[in-house]
């Protein structure tokens, strides 16, 4: 499958003040780009830059080109960013809200659902009842509060809510994390979905067989830098767990050459 333009792009981003490196990456259309390495290496302020929650002070941040790095969340939603955080509770649910609620976050000002500052619950309502469908979402209805549900459908609300939205990139952290074994396979075989219709997609994860079992491309993180970045099958389940200890990439090739 050929890949189209860089989606998302970061030049020369650092991620924090210890990392000595900044970051440069690319994620095409159709392709997804697995960030693999130890949790606490940067992945969370990479999360967060390129969504909008956090200040990129060195660098840029592109979507389809245009520098979105003082950009509103909301206004990187409307440009076709669709996001499932690491921390669902905090940053992409209200625990106390109906899933139809919830099913408006990040989204109350999209024209679909606001109509005259007024929102349109009908198609709302329309919308999150598909998806509930459309995932298997185990719920008595849309109005049941989504605190209710277990994490695994949770987690599969808020898939639905960002795909429905047809977005270009998808920014995905630690989607599997406290799921059981049934969720985690319907959302692995979303992200493969999403990827077969040409979204660029970046999976964060912290389990080294995700990355490597759904990427066409790694790039593992070491202290806020790119110890490694290469095509999955380059290298080996050891040789990658070396990168995520802090061995730089140039210096396995040189020890593979001399061999």
């Amino acid at each position: 499958q050929k890949t189209g333009q860089a989606v998302l792009e970061l030049k020369d981003v650092r991620l924090h003040e210890r990392a000595g490196e900044t970051v440069s990456l690319k994620v095409r259309a159709g392709e997804i780009l697995g960030i693999a390495g130890v949790d606490g290496n940067g992945q969370q302020e990479l999360e967060e830059m390129i969504v909008g929650n956090r200040r990129v002070r060195e660098g840029e941040i592109f979507i389809n080109g245009i520098p979105v790095q003082n950009m509103a969340v909301k206004d990187r939603k409307a440009m076709g960013l669709g996001y499932i955080p690491s921390d669902r509770h905090k940053n992409a649910m209200i625990p106390s809200f109906s899933i139809t609620e919830n099913f408006l976050l990040g989204y109350q000002e999209t024209p679909e659902y606001c109509r005259k500052g007024f929102i349109d619950y009908e198609r709302l309502r329309q919308d999150a009842e598909k998806q509930v469908e459309a995932f298997e979402i185990k719920v008595a209805g849309v109005d049941q509060e989504i605190g209710q549900l277990s994490g695994g459908n949770q987690q599969k609300v808020i898939l639905g809510r960002e795909i429905s939205h047809d977005p270009g990139l998808v920014v995905v952290a630690q989607p599997v994390r406290g799921l059981d074994i049934g969720a985690i396979e319907r959302v692995h075989k979303t992200l493969l979905q999403l990827k077969e219709q040409g979204k660029a997609i970046l999976l964060i994860s912290a389990e080294l067989s995700e990355v490597m079992n759904l990427s066409d491309r790694i790039a593992v993180f070491y202290e806020g830098e790119v110890s490694a970045q290469f095509d999955n099958g380059e290298y080996t389940k050891e040789e990658i767990g070396l990168f995520m200890a802090g061995k730089k990439q140039e210096v396995r090739a040189h020890e593979m050459e001399q061999q």
